[in-house]
């Protein structure tokens, strides 16, 4: 069982803290503290409101991340146990995409937020293929290696880019690492509706 080794501060009933109503009408709360000697009531609320919180975003991590928490912990290795702990609460799951796989054809679970796409090879490519019950349901993708990621209607579906449509078949392909993409199956077209950086479109 994961352990959170973030702790909140001041925590005893018996410990020297202002009251809430105290503390919101205390002038030196909006200055900060002041040359001399702190007041241990006003200190001792300030560290007990800010360790709530950071208990709060810790716990979250090891209920839903499964992994410890520490003081010492990389804040890189954090940000990633935080990522992981909100995608295991939305079901999501990263699907990565390299130059040795076929053509990936999603599924509607999929394209019900569930799967994140990523690419770690060159000419990732993601088939969307119309599927029974898809409508209103999108997909999404991250490029995290400079090689195109793309995606790609079938033959018969049509994408819809900045007001354009394409054929039947069309593409979308990015190769800049960070740029991202969203989009959604309307009932007759996949329409892109949130991108980062400059996507190609053919």
């Amino acid at each position: 069982m994961a352990d959170n080794y973030i702790l909140e501060f001041a925590r005893d009933v018996a410990a020297t803290v202002l009251s809430d109503a105290e503390y919101t009408a205390d002038g030196e709360r909006i200055i900060g503290n002041q040359p001399g000697i702190a007041r241990e009531d006003f200190v001792n609320k300030a560290m007990k409101q800010s360790t709530l919180m950071a208990v709060v975003l810790a716990q979250f991590i090891v209920d839903y991340a499964g992994e410890d928490v520490q003081d010492d912990d990389a804040i890189a290795l954090i940000l990633t146990n935080f990522l992981t702990a909100l995608r295991s609460i939305t079901n999501e799951r990263r699907i990565n995409k390299t130059q040795a796989d076929t053509p990936y054809s999603v599924t509607v679970n999929d394209l019900d937020g569930a799967a994140f796409f990523t690419n770690t090879g060159a000419t990732a490519e993601v088939v969307l293929n119309l599927l029974a019950g898809a409508d209103g349901y999108g997909f999404k993708a991250n490029v995290t290696a400079a090689y195109n990621i793309k995606f790609k209607a079938n033959g018969t579906e049509k994408f819809r880019f900045r007001g354009k449509q394409s054929s039947g078949g069309g593409t979308v392909y990015n190769a800049k690492i960070g740029s991202f993409i969203e989009g959604k199956w309307n009932g007759t077209e996949w329409v892109v509706d949130n991108i980062g950086a400059p996507w190609s479109y053919t």
